[in-house]
């Protein structure tokens, strides 16, 4: 499924203008209070103590942003909870603290489009929708063990919508 895109004047042609890790996390920022003091925290800060604050919030955000169940018993950097992919942050939860701190820093360190060295580009005006997003070949090669499957095979699409090469390592 295509995000939300605009139909150029050319017919046929599909325009979905990128956005980047930055641009999620300004939005998100504005969707809470809570937000507002992880995103003013560098990621390698101390855990998020007070699950209590994401448990009582979680119902005023919108569902990709829903804590869930691992998010709201285990702690770990409130950093995480920005990732509008629920099945990501429990894969980054259970992997421990050092991977999902190291996972968090690269993610908000390359804030360019995939191609151009960022970490993450997501397509169309969803920033929330996980199925926008392309991760780079740099991330997927280096943590395509946490993100899975999934992940590789949504940035081939992408890739393929753009006639840029496909990743090998992650075709159907």
């Amino acid at each position: 499924m295509i995000p939300s895109a605009s139909v150029g004047p050319e017919a046929g042609l599909i325009f979905l203008a990128p956005h980047t890790f930055t641009e999620l996390c300004n939005y998100v920022y504005s969707t809470s209070p809570f937000f507002s003091l992880v995103l003013g925290q560098p990621v390698q800060a101390s855990l998020q103590s007070d699950l209590v604050s994401l448990a009582t919030i979680s119902h005023s955000l919108p569902a990709p942003l829903r804590p869930t169940e691992l998010q709201l018993t285990t702690p770990h950097h409130a950093y995480i909870d920005i990732l509008p992919s629920p099945s990501l942050r429990d894969k980054l939860i259970q992997n421990g603290l050092q991977v999902s701190n190291a996972f968090m820093t690269q993610l908000s360190a390359n804030t360019g489009d995939a191609d151009q060295g960022g970490a993450v580009t997501i397509w169309g005006q969803d920033l929330l929708s996980e199925t926008a997003w392309e991760f780079s070949a740099t991330v997927l090669e280096q943590w395509g063990w946490v993100l899975g499957r999934e992940w590789g095979q949504r940035a081939n699409f992408w890739r393929h919508q753009r006639t840029a090469p496909l990743l090998p390592a992650w075709e159907t």
